[in-house]
């Protein structure tokens, strides 16, 4: 990982490094770009640790959900 001169790396530790949750949100985000409106993502336990996590994972999947409820 490439950390800008200056700042510190973050620590993975507890496995909440937010580079772990983007790749892990990234397949939903580019199969629903491809029309797939049957994707959906699940959230890594690990990442309930940073409060903000779960709900910025929900939205696509939520997005999904009303765009596939309309189309249908």
């Amino acid at each position: 990982m490439h950390v800008p001169s200056g700042q510190a790396a973050a620590d993975d530790s507890d496995g909440t490094h937010p580079d772990r949750f983007v790749r892990a949100l990234t397949p939903t985000c580019e199969a629903a770009a491809r029309g797939d409106l049957e994707a959906r993502s699940c959230l890594d336990p690990a990442m309930d640790t940073v409060p903000e996590l779960p709900t910025l994972h929900d939205a696509p999947n939520r997005t999904l959900d009303v765009s596939g409820a309309f189309a249908r």
